[in-house]
């Protein structure tokens, strides 16, 4: 079942089937990625609980965490209630898209020495 899980591109690399096999599973290089080797996945199928790639029961996992289907949207799925925010900081938020709430978790968080740093994207639009 693993095997066909990194050949049908779905394994993420997280290495959860080598941290929970009792044998050494070696990773080669695929496509800039690190996958477990196959055949080193055939006697591994218990293994297959511990595999992200195989997906979640997410309706069964937000029914069991939240239990109320009054709070449940079936484009979002299941939440305990909807907030609206923006940064205080007015430079941030003039700045910023969607608020600036992001930015300015992240400045806390850089100013506060939780962390050392942190990667961002931006989002391009245009017609390619």
């Amino acid at each position: 079942m693993l095997d066909q899980i990194v050949r049908s591109k779905l394994c993420i690399a997280c290495g959860a089937c080598a941290g929970m096999s009792a044998h050494d599973v070696e990773f080669v290089e695929q496509n800039g990625m690190p996958l477990p080797r196959l055949e080193q996945l055939s006697d591994c199928a218990h293994l297959i609980k511990y595999c992200p790639g195989k997906g979640y029961d997410i309706v069964r996992i937000g029914r069991a965490l939240f239990g109320d289907d009054a709070n449940y949207d079936m484009e979002i799925g299941y939440y305990r209630q909807f907030c609206a925010a923006r940064a205080i900081d007015p430079q941030v938020a003039a700045n910023a898209s969607s608020g600036g709430v992001i930015t300015a978790v992240l400045l806390y968080l850089l100013e506060t020495g939780l962390i050392q740093g942190a990667l961002v994207t931006k989002f391009i639009y245009g017609d390619d």
